[in-house]
């Protein structure tokens, strides 16, 4: 099992939405669904904007190298809709400048889940979900490859975004859980993550 939340660790990290690590940009698509009824879109608008990280506001759950980390870190969240697409784009970098993660999701705001590829998963599905008018999650699911020493199971990734009432804030938490197969209810411990009970806070970045 501690090889199992190593892996995890520090593959996860390194790909969701710019948590720690360093990886290439994700490009997704949409995979496909049979024809339904149009589905109600919600009106995105005021999460438009650039958002950036208040280190100071922020935490990275209880590890001590992890909060050490986050205040030499600078990190941009981008929000954009398109075509009923929600396009989270960030970018994490040192305060010297050098790169450490340059991300985008894309993810339908309709619910459909979208196919994203990347190294050492199957293609995975990330999924959009509204919680209430001032929340929302991207739900990740992705099954390992073989290339991982890791069980066979699915792996799922929960980010919600939560907006503050003045709409001047976005806090980003993460939630994990790895599902092993045929056990069907065991699962690794949610403490072996260190992003996990980390709370980021964006401010966002008024035009000058």
């Amino acid at each position: 099992m501690a090889s199992l939340r190593k892996t995890i660790v520090s593959t996860i990290l390194a790909m969701v939405f710019a948590s720690v690590g360093s990886t290439e940009p994700l490009q997704s698509k949409t995979s496909a669904s049979h024809a339904s009824a149009a589905p109600t879109i919600p009106n995105m608008d005021k999460w438009i904007g650039t958002w950036v990280l208040n280190p100071q506001k922020s935490r990275y759950g209880d590890d001590a190298d992890s909060r050490k980390g986050v205040s030499r870190l600078k990190q941009i969240l981008k929000i954009r809709v398109a075509d009923g697409i929600l396009d989270l784009y960030s970018r994490m970098e040192m305060s010297d400048g050098t790169d450490v993660a340059d991300e985008t999701h894309l993810v339908d705001l309709a619910g459909k889940p979208h196919v994203t590829e990347f190294d050492g998963f199957k293609p995975a599905s990330e999924t959009f979900k509204q919680i209430d008018r001032n929340s929302f999650e991207v739900i990740l699911k992705a099954r390992p490859t073989e290339l991982l020493d890791v069980p066979n199971g699915e792996l799922t990734a929960k980010v919600r975004f939560t907006m503050s009432a003045d709409g001047n804030t976005i806090r980003e938490t993460k939630e994990y859980n790895y599902k092993e197969f045929p056990a069907a209810t065991k699962r690794s411990e949610s403490g072996a993550n260190p992003a996990e009970g980390a709370v980021l806070v964006f401010e966002k970045q008024r035009s000058q």
